[in-house]
């Protein structure tokens, strides 16, 4: 878990009457306000570091490898950051009434759609009893119907 985002990697969330279990919560399913396809937001690019790049570029003509370091380096993690944003994806998004918001990851796309659709049965439904498991993106129904997600 990314404590910082609230962001669970690999966990199963089950799903049981009007509870919502997952790693170490639980939550009523009529405090969930809403389930959606969520992209994470993206880092920014601190301005030092672009302060740093013009730095080192400065460098070059008075101390060429004092300044190849600094702006190697500050290019170095803008690439990185920008390559960070690049891979986040989507997640899926579950806020409950207290304007806290979970996050969950999957391999595909599909996968959330599904288990948003999922969500909606149970918010309608009077016993359900479902486990998702994130990891193998796998949706169990009660004891032993598994839909698997390819």
């Amino acid at each position: 878990m990314d404590k910082e985002n609230n962001v669970y990697k690999d966990s199963n969330i089950e799903i049981k009457e009007n509870i919502l279990k997952f790693s170490n919560h639980v939550i009523q399913l009529s405090n969930v306000s809403s389930v959606s396809i969520s992209p994470m937001e993206k880092r920014k690019i601190p301005s030092e570091l672009y302060i740093g790049a013009i730095a080192g570029l400065i460098l070059l003509i008075y101390i060429p490898v004092l300044g190849i370091i600094v702006a190697g380096i500050a290019i170095f993690v803008i690439l990185k950051i920008i390559s960070d944003n690049n891979a986040l994806g989507y997640y899926l998004k579950i806020s409950v009434n207290s304007r806290e918001n979970y996050y969950f990851n999957a391999s595909e796309r599909r996968f959330l759609s599904e288990i948003v659709n999922v969500m909606e049965n149970c918010f309608n439904s009077t016993n359900p009893h479902i486990t998702i498991d994130m990891k193998n993106s796998n949706i169990q129904y009660g004891d032993g119907n598994v839909f698997q997600s390819k």
